[in-house]
């Protein structure tokens, strides 16, 4: 009896089984035939054998039809995306079975895992991103004040007297350009930025030399101001240059290997504040920051903020910061917290109190003054260069020390006219 019951329960079983199956088969027939139907319309009425007034009908019916398939097809993927582990039950009952015999049989290879393997896995855990790397050193990072190191010569007494393509030697030895002078150390008193333009050659970098050597009087201990050529090698990154930044108004970095953005430089203004030192940047060759892809809007935006944050700049450039930044700056807004001074050759003047001083110190005659001025001048122009008149003092001093100088031959002057030029040029264009 009980066997009886045992063989009608299985076949009920099965029945229940096979009855299931028979409704999806017939369901898929059905959805099989439904699609073989539609593609056969959608080639005929691609074909145009299709005509009359199905033709009008049939493009609204395919994209009835293909906007149900693309939202149907969304919500399945998002039912099982949302439950992937459940879905994958239902459908395959088995895969939590295997999935599990999966997770037993690696953990038993791990377990009697060789040290090759091991080593494996070591180098996957170091394949970190290079930002995250970034961010775990950062914060291991110290940052200390030291006193800086000075990038350009001390001030010295020169025994030259007319300074050719030199280091500007001692403040005294600064000619002309009162007004720029003056207002820079003003500007950098206040913290506020400047901008310093002016084609090669016409004394921007002198300007800066005078501002770093008057600073300890003029401003006072308490100024720190650094000097970065950035054209220099290193300075192609943001890293580099920052790392350049630091050394140069006295702060020390470690790991010193360590990358470095604006948002270290911020901290260590920080801590100079707090020791009531205030730090000065002066950048010179500007246009070197023209790699886009480190010194890009971001980085000016944050330059930005950082100078209003207590940073004095000071930058030099033969073109405005709007051309140099173009785009950038404008989006910036870079450009517009410096004042711009552009440096120009001196006028009459400033000129002539330059021959009068450099005549004393060099014993000139008064017709060796005179021509002094005369060739110092750029091509029958109202503007002396300051280069040029150094140069040009320089030559009389050469040929008087050797006796060639001679004051009355027509053929000697044309001749230090070409050697004038050719000198001259050598270093400006």
């Amino acid at each position: 009896m009980a066997r009886k019951m045992q063989e009608q329960r299985s076949k009920e079983d099965r029945r229940h089984k096979v009855a299931p199956q028979k409704i999806r088969f017939i369901i898929g027939a059905l959805l099989i035939l439904l699609v073989t139907g539609l593609l056969i319309l959608w080639v005929l009425y691609k074909l145009h054998v299709i005509q009359g007034p199905w033709s009008l009908v049939l493009p609204d019916i395919f994209g009835w039809i293909s906007a149900c398939i693309v939202s149907v097809s969304a919500l399945i993927i998002g039912i099982i995306q949302a439950n992937s582990k459940e879905v994958l039950q239902k459908f395959f009952p088995h895969s939590a079975d295997k999935e599990g015999a999966s997770s037993t049989t690696t953990s038993a290879t791990l377990a009697d895992s060789q040290p090759e393997d091991s080593i494996q896995a070591q180098h996957q855990r170091e394949s970190v991103s290079k930002d995250s790397r970034t961010s775990d050193l950062q914060a291991t990072l110290q940052i200390e004040i030291i006193e800086p190191t000075p990038f350009l010569t001390m001030p010295t007494e020169s025994s030259t007297i007319f300074l050719f393509n030199e280091h500007l030697p001692n403040p005294k030895e600064f000619y002309g350009r009162k007004l720029e002078r003056e207002a820079l150390v003003n500007r950098v008193r206040r913290g506020a930025s400047t901008s310093i333009v002016g084609p090669r050659r016409i004394g921007k970098t002198w300007l800066i030399e005078y501002l770093i050597q008057v600073a300890p009087t003029e401003l006072g201990s308490n100024y720190r101001v650094g000097y970065v050529d950035a054209t220099l090698p290193g300075h192609e990154t943001v890293s580099g240059f920052i790392t350049s930044a630091l050394e140069q108004i006295g702060i020390r970095v470690t790991p010193s290997d360590a990358y470095l953005n604006l948002e270290i430089l911020l901290e260590a203004l920080d801590k100079l504040k707090a020791s009531n030192l205030i730090p000065i940047l002066c950048i010179d060759e500007f246009e070197g920051l023209n790699n886009r892809q480190e010194f890009n809007q971001a980085f000016f935006t944050g330059l930005r903020a950082v100078s209003q944050g207590g940073l004095g700049l000071v930058t030099v450039s033969k073109r405005t910061l709007f051309d140099i930044v173009g785009n950038d700056g404008y989006t910036s807004g870079f450009f517009n917290i410096f004042d711009t001074y552009t440096l120009k050759p001196f006028v009459s003047k400033e000129a002539r109190e330059f021959v009068q001083a450099k005549g004393d110190q060099a014993n000139l005659t008064r017709r060796e003054r005179m021509y002094l001025l005369k060739y110092g001048q750029q091509q029958d122009q109202q503007q002396w260069p300051p280069l040029r008149l150094q140069l040009t003092g320089k030559m009389l001093l050469e040929d008087k020390g050797e006796d060639n100088l001679r004051p009355n031959d027509v053929d000697y002057w044309s001749d230090f006219k070409e050697r004038l030029e050719k000198r001259y040029n050598a270093v400006v264009h």
